[in-house]
């Protein structure tokens, strides 16, 4: 009987122990180097703080993949250490059910006293339901199955991964015809990225039903890790047709295109692809070394600036399965943070209102309430949450800092101001409050000190083109010496030429500046000729008119004053027709323009506050 018992512990280490050895070396070799395909979705990116979306609303579940192996490591080694706890399933057990042995291996007992209460309870109580199964003088084979396969279950939605992989397999053998248990072995190996298992356990899957295509998918995006990619197509060409598995189907394929080095087809399928899964900031990455491959060196810049951790959502009802088992005060967040990734606002706003009812005190979680109360067409709530988290937490950037945003679009703006600022006392480099400081100080006509912070905001933010064109056009307006508005414009007019803005004030600075040293109307001309001709009717004839009226061709200026003119009129534009005609008056008697600029131009105005970006897009540290 001591031989019998010893023989399978002994039996059972050996297989345990043989795949830890798989998914250490399938975690080494992932580690070590990348395939070609994986070098087209290389976790560098180029993210804004103005630009980016929650930082944590994918990532924050999502470890690196080095951290991730090194925990597995660790926790594999320790696993049997922590499987001393005296219970039936810690130990390797061998049952004779219906007159068939079934060897079923050692579930280690995990540590699970950083969870919350309510999950250890759950997770106690679920083990200790199996555990008096196996001692059960009737048991059936399907029972079984299912309480092993459930615990599994539960420790996977809880990201306690050890435990579940021998629960998933003793289900797998206890029911051999489930599709389930299979299942989840291979989508918890692709997690680990051991990909030989995932490729087995799929495989697997599929043998017991064939035509469930997120289970095609996920083994097609095994076999793209795995650089076998012939296997993959066939797959992928068939999932591409499935409503909810068409993002992820069309960024694989364009994967396999990317790979292969058909450039053009990998930007059609990658396009295609963020149609259907517009969040997937994973996708920019391949599209941008695509477009670089074609020379399309703007649109692979613009790409990559876009890039992040999202990845193209699968419609999987098995998976999905998995996510709704979570308890706690975290199966709240867990939802609200998902329904955020598919901008489903309402209903992560509801998610983030349940967990303050367990953690009231929490101001993250606040913040993010008031975020998605805005987004989901509630102000009124969101303006007073985020009171109530600046009362909690005076200290809190981004509540304070969202505080002035929604002011600031309500026109409350001294208040709005007084956030802003308080914000910057708080992290004095924070681009944000810069920008939206800049813009209201403009909007309340301090020009001078409206340019100083937006200078600040696109010192900090290179990428906000906004606030460098506010800032330019704020010396515009101020008192400053033409000479340097015209260096600060040649500067913007040289990085961003297709910026319109930039262009047209550039030109009307050449043209009638009334600084001697500033006027160069040949290059006005040449500017509005290649930078203009598809802006505003209006205001492009009017532009051209001063030009030309600079180098002395009047007759072409009164021929486009009298064009500016009539579009004045046709748009209802009468509180511009005075100045039109001063200026006309001018061209008629040979006279060039020198005023540049009047104070009612309407392409010189701040620009409306609207907090829907910020909310939306503006990265938070914990977002609870």
């Amino acid at each position: 009987m001591k031989n019998t018992i010893f023989n399978s512990l002994f039996n059972s280490h050996i297989v345990f122990f043989e795949r830890v050895r798989k998914l250490t070396a399938s975690w080494v070799a992932t580690g070590s180097g990348r395939t070609e395909n994986r070098t087209a979705q290389s976790p560098m990116r180029k993210r804004t703080r103005v630009q980016c979306a929650y930082e944590s609303t994918d990532g924050f579940f999502n470890l690196h993949n080095a951290s991730v192996r090194a925990w597995w490591i660790l926790a594999l080694l320790f696993a049997f250490t922590s499987a001393q706890a005296n219970d039936a399933l810690s130990r390797a057990t061998t049952l004779s059910i219906d007159g068939v042995e079934i060897s079923l291996a050692a579930v280690p007992f995990p540590n699970i006293s950083n969870t919350e209460a309510i999950v250890q309870q759950v997770l106690t109580e679920a083990r200790a339901e199996l555990a008096n199964m196996l001692v059960s003088e009737r048991v059936d084979a399907q029972s079984l199955a299912a309480a092993y396969g459930e615990l599994g279950e539960l420790y996977h939605s809880h990201h306690i991964y050890v435990p579940a992989d021998p629960c998933y397999r003793n289900a797998a053998k206890l029911a051999p015809e489930a599709f389930r248990w299979p299942y989840y072995l291979g989508y918890l190996a692709q997690q680990s990225n051991a990909l030989e298992l995932a490729e087995q356990d799929y495989r697997k899957a599929l043998a017991v039903q064939p035509n469930y295509a997120p289970a095609q998918l996920r083994l097609a995006q095994v076999y793209i890790e795995q650089n076998r990619n012939e296997l993959a197509e066939p797959l992928l060409e068939r999932t591409m047709e499935i409503q909810g598995l068409e993002g992820a189907s069309l960024f694989g394929l364009g994967q396999i295109a990317y790979a292969r080095r058909d450039y053009a087809r990998a930007v059609e399928l990658l396009n295609q692809a963020l149609q259907k899964r517009p969040q997937a900031s994973r996708i920019h990455y391949t599209l941008a070394m695509s477009y670089r491959a074609l020379g399309q060196i703007d649109k692979a810049k613009t790409h990559l600036s876009q890039y992040g951790d999202g990845k193209p959502e699968i419609a999987d009802p098995e998976v999905d399965r998995l996510s709704h088992l979570m308890s706690g005060v975290k199966t709240h967040y867990h939802h609200a943070l998902g329904a955020v990734r598919t901008r489903q606002y309402d209903v992560a706003a509801k998610a983030f209102a349940a967990a303050l009812e367990q953690e009231p005190d929490n101001v993250n979680a606040r913040v993010s309430l008031a975020r998605t109360q805005y987004l989901s067409g509630e102000p009124e709530a969101a303006l007073q949450n985020l009171r109530e988290s600046v009362q909690r937490d005076p200290n809190n950037q981004l509540a304070r800092f969202l505080l002035g945003v929604l002011l600031d679009e309500r026109g409350e703006q001294k208040e709005a101001m007084s956030n802003y600022r308080e914000t910057l006392r708080l992290k004095p480099e924070h681009p944000g409050a810069h920008h939206y400081l800049g813009n209201a100080l403009f909007a309340t006509g301090h020009y001078v000190e409206a340019a100083e912070h937006l200078s600040e905001a696109y010192r900090l933010e290179p990428q906000d083109i906004t606030a460098q064109m506010l800032e330019a056009i704020a010396l515009i307006r101020s008192t400053a010496p033409h000479q340097k508005i015209k260096e600060r414009l040649e500067t913007l007019y040289r990085d961003h030429p297709q910026q319109p803005i930039v262009a047209y004030a550039l030109a009307r600075l050449l043209a009638a500046s009334p600084e001697d040293g500033v006027r160069d109307g040949q290059r006005s001309l040449q500017i509005v000729q290649k930078s203009l001709s598809d802006f505003m009717p209006l205001m492009h004839s009017e532009t051209l008119a001063m030009a030309y009226a600079e180098v002395g061709r009047f007759e072409d200026a009164i021929t486009f004053q009298i064009s500016a003119i009539s579009a004045a009129y046709s748009m209802g534009i009468f509180p511009l027709l005075s100045r039109l005609e001063q200026s006309m008056a001018l061209y008629r008697a040979k006279k060039p323009c020198r005023s540049p600029w009047s104070s009612d131009d309407p392409m010189f105005q701040p620009l409306p506050v609207d907090a829907a970006g910020p909310f939306r897009d503006y990265p938070a540290a914990r977002p609870y």
